[in-house]
């Protein structure tokens, strides 16, 4: 299959997408330049400012959500983070650092000064300048919808433009309201299945926040089943969807590169499109998909091999066939495929990942001798992956233990469902089967507790994780549970601490200096406002030093210092001064950037049952005393709480 024919006549060099509208853009000088209100396609096409993309041009893709139902920046509050956040980026203010879970799966990828020249001389396609808008240019508007696969893969760049702003119904529009916007999930799924090389996205939450990310959830969440302001277009979705896939595989196939990639998406086809069929396959029709040569060479294939295959894609019968020729239930996929979260897996760890749809696949596994205790080759159990309560109740019934734990990093069920940061209803189900929610950091290993690998994993979805955080102290986590690292880890703590103290400014090697610290530390350094706000409102000791001899207090960055002063506070005023209760507790500053209007208390309420009984993890705080009082910043001024 050749590369797709562009509507403009020319062929793009990556896309097999369908183009049937060509692809505008607008300089990166000229949206600098900008001024609000931001004008349409059709009023800049005039003027124009718009500019015909090129295949030697540097672009960035930019997704974000409208702020309007007619127009998606009406006061020009995402344009001004765009346009600072753009200048950070080309100085080299920004963009220094990758988040914390892509610096753990690929490492950290700063821009260089090539990268940053690219971008100052580049290119932005944003739907606003480069979709028609006219309600008379319907039929090109469904056009260049269609052909948005097309444009993400001729991108240099994926920015999610999502700072905290209110939409004009009043809903906070940010990057977990983002994640679940269907049109942004699509754009998410176009650039994860560009066929570049390299697409790296980076997520811009203000004029000085910017950091590569890597989006490893986005198979869980189809873009059809996300929100929408008009129903009609979901169906529109499912079918951007369905061809971005198709096209994905098909440039794979041609090129004879990534066959691994390209069977795990054919075996998901049936997953994601609920009209494609999946009914099982004869052998040869088995093989002849998949692209085994022979049922020999398909065994032994280890990236997605035949027995992978069959379980993604529901195949019972030739699951029992392959066993039958000796395909290993235990087998690893190796190298592992990141970008789909598909690490040293085994095929049962594969039917989890597809959820409860593939209960009857996980049913014939562990007849067949799957290990329900399985891990990966750092010792991450099977369990954990779960993305939904009847897989955990399944497994459970099945014979996995709840608080399994192994291997390298001895990380838990629940610690690594947390890491994950799972839905609510999947913390829920291990905590009613009996998880440990405490102790698991003393076994060893990485050696952090359940809020802590929360913690690590939701600096980008922070409330998101207040709301699990809030779930766990519910069920009396200990909000104090220092790390304890060992093996390892120790090391890596140890070599990090030398090099901290040798000048380094690195935010992982942070980290992992401060592996001791308990959840209210690494909430204070990585400046995550809601979360540090929540734990010292559940009695988080703001003094409690780690193996440095560091408090939170001491390791808290510009954006959470405040806090820790608001707890010293002593207002004289009576106002200022009145019992609040713990439902009411806040911070005003975790608001939408660039608003006018502060968010409402309520939006950041930490729920009030983790406040009735909170945990105290040493005797000496059990003592009785002068009643301690907490101050917090709410929406009416500070406030004084006696706990």
């Amino acid at each position: 299959m050749a590369a797709a024919i562009l509507s403009d006549g020319s062929r793009s060099e990556f896309s097999f997408h369908a183009r049937p509208f060509p692809m505008w853009t607008v300089s990166v000088s000229e949206v600098l330049r900008m001024r609000s209100p931001i004008q349409p396609h059709e009023k800049l096409l005039r003027s124009g400012q718009l500019v015909l993309h090129e295949p030697e041009f540097y672009t960035i893709f930019v997704s974000h959500q409208w702020l309007g139902r007619h127009h998606p920046d009406p006061d020009g509050k995402q344009l001004q983070v765009l346009q600072e956040a753009l200048g950070g980026c080309i100085s080299g203010r920004l963009l220094k650092e990758s988040d914390s879970v892509a610096r753990w799966y690929v490492g950290n990828n700063p821009t260089s000064s090539k990268e940053r020249r690219a971008m100052r001389d580049g290119y932005i396609w944003l739907d606003w300048f480069c979709i028609p808008q006219s309600p008379s240019q319907e039929a090109k508007q469904s056009f260049a919808i269609q052909s948005i696969a097309s444009y993400v893969g001729d991108c240099s760049l994926f920015m999610a433009l999502v700072p905290g702003l209110r939409h004009e119904s009043g809903n906070v529009c940010d990057y977990e309201s983002w994640l679940r916007r269907g049109w942004c999930l699509a754009e998410l799924w176009c650039t994860q299945l560009s066929n570049r090389r390299s697409l790296p996205m980076i997520v811009v939450r203000g004029p000085d926040a910017a950091e590569f990310v890597l989006a490893l959830n986005w198979v869980y969440t189809l873009p059809h089943e996300g929100d929408f302001t008009i129903e009609a277009d979901r169906s529109r979705i499912r079918d951007v969807l369905t061809s971005s896939v198709e096209s994905r595989i098909a440039f794979l196939e041609a090129n004879e590169t990534e066959l691994g990639l390209c069977r795990y998406l054919k075996g998901r086809l049936h997953d994601w499109n609920p009209g494609h069929s999946h009914t099982p396959r004869s052998e040869e029709d088995f093989l002849s998909y998949f692209g085994f040569p022979s049922l020999a060479k398909g065994l032994k294939v280890r990236q997605i091999g035949a027995l992978a295959c069959a379980v993604l894609s529901d195949d019972i019968p030739m699951i029992r066939r392959l066993v039958q020729a000796r395909a290993s239930v235990g087998s690893r996929c190796k190298p592992a495929l990141v970008n789909v979260d598909v690490l040293t897996w085994t095929p049962l760890h594969l039917a989890v990942q597809r959820g409860s749809r593939a209960l009857p696949v996980m049913a014939e596994l562990l007849r067949l001798r799957a290990d329900p205790n399985s891990t990966d080759t750092i010792g991450l159990p099977l369990l954990g992956n779960s993305r939904d309560a009847a897989t955990v109740e399944f497994l459970v019934q099945h014979h996995a233990d709840v608080n399994f734990q192994s291997g390298l990093t001895k990380v838990s069920p629940l610690g690594l469902s947390a890491a994950r940061v799972s839905p609510a209803s999947v913390i829920s189900k291990f905590l009613e089967l009996r998880a440990d929610i405490n102790g698991s950091e003393a076994r060893g290993g990485l050696g952090h507790s359940v809020l802590v690998n929360l913690i690590w994993s939701t600096s980008n979805l922070q409330k998101e994780g207040v709301e699990l955080a809030a779930l766990l102290v519910s069920a009396r986590a200990d909000v104090n549970a220092s790390g304890r690292p060992t093996g390892l880890f120790r090391c890596l703590e140890l070599g990090y601490r030398a090099a901290v103290c040798l000048g380094c400014r690195d935010s992982y090697a942070a980290f992992h200096a401060n592996s001791s610290s308990g959840p209210l530390g690494y909430a204070a350094f990585t400046g995550q406002v809601p979360m540090v706000s929540f734990l010292l409102a559940s009695r988080a000791d703001p003094d409690l030093p780690n193996s440095r001899g560091l408090t939170p207090r001491q390791l808290a960055d510009a954006r959470t210092q405040h806090l820790f002063s608001a707890c010293d506070c002593h207002p004289t005023d009576e106002r200022l001064t009145e019992e609040c209760p713990p439902e009411r507790l806040t911070d005003s500053n975790r608001q939408p950037l660039f608003c006018e209007d502060p968010l409402s208390s309520h939006e950041w309420d930490p729920p009030t049952e983790c406040m009735q009984k909170p945990l105290r993890s040493s005797p000496d705080e059990a003592r009785s005393g002068p009643a301690r009082r907490f101050v917090s910043r709410c929406s009416e001024g500070f406030v004084a709480v006696r706990l």
